[in-house]
């Protein structure tokens, strides 16, 4: 087996990972991922919610907040947006993709909870969902058009 001189080996795959070069690729389809499956979890949502199947969608959305942020949706509803940006921002820097998927699942779940009556829940939802949103296309300005899509 013959090998190579060393500067016409190609660079282990790792070592594009952890240059740039292939991490920006795959954190990118990681992310379009992310949103399809949320985006498709929040059609969902609206169709439960025009169908009268409040409870269903309430479970739901508890499940979007749980995707969207790779938490129990409890430690969530325990914090507040102040301590979900905190959370969010491991190494100093915020995590701009996952705040604002679950500030968009957080929008959903207000609707979902306006819908039941729950109208003062439903406003506290919202309020954090809006200060989310808004941290996040402060970070990445170009998240505005998914948020955007995704209502």
């Amino acid at each position: 087996m013959r090998v190579l001189p060393r500067r016409h080996q190609c660079p282990p795959v790792t070592a594009l990972l952890f240059s740039g070069i292939l991490k920006g690729m795959y954190q990118q389809d990681y992310i379009l991922r992310m949103i399809e499956t949320v985006g498709a979890v929040f059609r969902r949502m609206v169709f439960l919610i025009q169908n009268g199947r409040l409870a269903d969608a309430l479970t739901l959305s508890r499940e979007a907040i749980e995707q969207a942020s790779d938490t129990d949706p409890a430690l969530i509803d325990s914090l507040t947006a102040d301590g979900i940006l905190q959370l969010f921002s491991i190494g100093g820097t915020l995590d701009a993709s996952r705040t604002a998927l679950l500030g968009m699942a957080l929008r959903h779940r207000a609707s979902v909870l306006a819908a039941s009556g729950d109208l003062e829940e439903a406003a506290l939802q919202r309020e954090k969902a809006e200060a989310l949103l808004t941290a996040a296309i402060q970070a990445e300005p170009e998240l505005a058009k998914i948020v955007d899509a995704l209502n």
